[in-house]
């Protein structure tokens, strides 16, 4: 406590130096909180810690505040997105079955839907653009469905033509991203575009003209990404571009092979400097995690280029893995240089060195002999070199990866390379850390009321019981319009929990609908049915995201 004291006398003083000076300027002094010398808690001496939280506002103190947990306030709009889409598809199918509805209508009239649902935002106002904006993001799907169905199903037109609807439904995608600001559309342009070139690659009859029309939309992707401060962007559609070249020239041979090399290296090139342009226009350089999220596409490009190469020639492979490896490390020392500064991609590209040494060198060209000098070698620096290696701030991937081929050497020695399979450990490994991952954002948060819930599962009972008196098709239905009026009150009380707990509400009902229900019922009551639910869905996701904040 004679800490304690001393620090409440020096308080004081200062408080009473505050006054002197506030007084002769006429300044009106702000009052502080009174701080006892006996303060109690439990019947002990109160620690330091709880003092100090009685001077500072509650919804301020430390031990007040908790980490928000995050939820999905689109997840509702989605699930009512989905119903009416599904109801849409089944539409057209009554139509088409009953006779009325003929292959050139169905385009026409599912093109005009498609385009109706794109422009609600710019003629009907809502104040929470956000949400509207998975109406216009759900006729961009139905738009892709129609060109799709025209060319495949229906055989209405050509794949060439085909592609140039598609990449037209990817710039009204870009457009829309312009306008609304969601990156949603971001996704369905870049998905939409590079799906549309490897379902209808039959349009390019040479991999040249594929590569073209691929570069085009690259450097399209990479303009747009730079002009709308959206580098995940360039990430995304880096990978899906080199993912597209890699399935459909992964048979090439002789002329072929070089031409999906010469394409992949183009396209990288085409990325790694729009990521470059973007750090110098926009004046932002790249982020710890923006730079892990361009990892899979470094590692992705490494991989492919090695698989090509190594078809030509071992040799060429092993050349190209310390080029590429020399070309990142040569990148980001420039561009330390000319910032002057240390980047926070360092991490990124140190892993990613690494990670070609292991594969290229450590795994392939060395022998046992050769693995167990440089395991030897690396616990020698280790350990002589402790205090060095601690002030260089070793990333931890390259850590990981040096331990794991340290580990390997040992194995190796231990057992006999036929008693274990590095597939098998790499597969568990993933599983574990999945089912880890889920775990830890399933069991963080908050729980709802228990009485609550007990009072949902008991009128959800009442419901389900009344199909003794009504049919059974109106069950699903109801529960989604009681979880509607849960969500409607909780908007009334503005009642948070309240809200989130019609979430299993909507989750039990459609699930009882689609699993239980949906194939004893005719086409007809489908329709009526999804139509019904996915409205009171989407409205009441709308509800929702008025309530939940966060």
């Amino acid at each position: 406590m004679d800490q304690l004291n001393q620090i409440i006398e020096r308080l004081d003083a200062i408080e009473a130096r505050l006054s002197k000076i506030e007084s002769p300027n006429q300044v009106p002094a702000t009052p502080l909180p009174v701080m006892s010398r006996s303060s109690e808690v439990e019947g002990k001496e109160a620690p330091l810690r709880e003092i100090i939280n009685r001077s500072i506002p509650f919804e301020e103190r430390e031990d007040f505040k908790t980490t928000p947990k995050k939820s999905n306030r689109n997840l509702l709009g989605m699930l009512g997105v989905a119903c009416i889409l599904l109801a849409s598809l089944l539409l057209i199918k009554f139509t088409i079955d009953s006779g009325w509805l003929t292959p050139i209508r169905q385009m026409i009239l599912a093109g005009l839907f498609g385009s109706s649902l794109v422009a609600i935002p710019f003629f009907v106002h809502f104040d929470d653009k956000k949400y509207i904006s998975q109406l216009p993001a759900m006729g961009v799907i139905v738009l892709n469905l129609v060109v799709y169905g025209a060319v495949f199903y229906h055989e209405l037109m050509s794949p060439f033509f085909g592609l140039i609807c598609l990449s037209g439904v990817g710039l009204l995608s870009l457009w829309l991203l312009s306008r609304l600001e969601e990156d949603l559309y971001a996704a369905l342009s870049i998905v939409g575009t590079y799906l549309g070139a490897l379902l209808l690659s039959s349009a390019f009859q040479k991999l040249t003209i594929l590569g073209s029309f691929l570069l085009v939309w690259d450097v399209t992707f990479v303009l747009y990404a730079i002009n709308l401060k959206r580098r995940q962007m360039i990430a995304i559609a880096g990978y899906l571009a080199l993912a597209l070249v890699g399935l459909l020239g992964a048979n090439a041979k002789g002329t072929e092979l070089y031409e999906v090399i010469a394409i992949q290296f183009f396209q990288f090139l085409v990325f790694a400097q729009g990521t470059s342009l973007y750090s110098t226009i926009n004046k932002q350089s790249l982020t710890s995690k923006e730079a892990w999220r361009f990892f899979p596409v470094v590692i992705f490009f490494y991989g492919q280029m090695y698989f090509f190469l190594d078809h030509l020639k071992h040799s060429y492979a092993t050349i190209f893995a310390v080029g590429f490896s020399l070309f990142l490390f040569g990148t980001y020392k420039y561009a330390q240089r000319k910032l002057n500064e240390t980047l926070e991609s360092r991490d990124m590209v140190y892993t990613s060195i690494a990670l070609f040494f292991a594969h290229a060198i450590y795994l392939t060209e060395f022998n046992d002999v050769a693995r167990m000098i440089f395991v030897l070698g690396v616990l020698a620096a280790s350990t002589k070199l402790q205090n060095k290696v601690d002030s260089m701030k070793v990333p931890k991937g390259v850590k990981i990866i040096i331990g794991l081929l340290v580990l390997l050497a040992y194995i190796s020695i231990l057992f006999e390379e036929h008693r274990w399979d590095i597939n098998a450990l790499l597969g568990y490994g993933f599983a574990f850390g999945l089912i880890a991952l889920f775990a830890k954002n399933t069991m963080d948060g908050t729980k709802g009321s228990l009485i609550m819930y007990m009072g949902h599962t008991q009128m959800v009972t009442g419901i389900w019981r009344l199909k003794e008196y009504i049919p059974e098709v109106y069950i699903a239905p109801l529960w989604i319009l009681y979880a509607f009026g849960i969500l409607a009150w909780s908007v009334k009380r503005n009642d948070e929990i309240m809200a989130k707990g019609a979430i299993p509400l909507v989750v039990v009902g459609l699930g009882r609908f689609l699993f239980f229900q949906f194939f004893d019922l005719s086409t007809l009551q489908k329709i009526v049915s999804l139509f019904v639910m996915g409205g009171l869905i989407f409205a009441g996701g709308y509800l929702y995201r008025k309530v939940v904040k966060n």
